[in-house]
């Protein structure tokens, strides 16, 4: 199956404004990857879930629940929990973004939330896609966007 990392890596500069490093940044790809693999697999909607990274390990786990709300809060929850030897941890949701300045029409998005251990934030990334094609096949619908900074996941 072709790799679904990132050709288009405009995102790590944006994200470097911020302090985003580019080790970070490319784990967030490999996270982006990873979800983008599962929806072709399993179809919408994205389950959500955490990758993490402890010793140059990568450990995923998703969290499907009988809501979207209990999910989150489920894979919030097992981050509290990472041992202080994970150094970075990505949360992976299934989302929308607005697709029109008003804020009236909708598109599908992965929305990725990561961070390092020991930083003051962590940083929000988005993928938008979308289906084509007599078989509604998913695929990319914009480049990967970096959102901006929101609250540290590791504390």
């Amino acid at each position: 199956m072709k790799s679904e990392m990132s050709t288009d890596l405009r995102f790590l500069d944006a994200c470097a404004a911020d302090g985003c490093s580019p080790d970070l940044a490319l784990f967030v790809d490999a996270a982006r990857a990873h979800a983008l693999l599962t929806l072709k697999r399993r179809g919408t909607p994205l389950v959500p879930l955490v990758m993490y990274r402890q010793a140059k390990q990568i450990g995923l786990r998703d969290f499907p629940a009988a809501t979207f709300t209990k999910a989150a809060a489920d894979a919030q929850a097992f981050i509290q929990t990472l041992p202080e030897e994970v150094d970075a941890c990505a949360l992976v949701m299934d989302s929308y973004l607005a697709a029109d300045p008003a804020g009236q029409k909708k598109t599908d998005a992965i929305v990725i939330e990561a961070c390092q251990r020991g930083q003051s934030a962590s940083f929000r990334f988005a993928q938008r896609y979308g289906h084509s094609g007599i078989l509604r096949r998913l695929k990319p619908s914009a480049p990967f966007e970096y959102l901006g900074t929101c609250a540290p996941l590791l504390v």
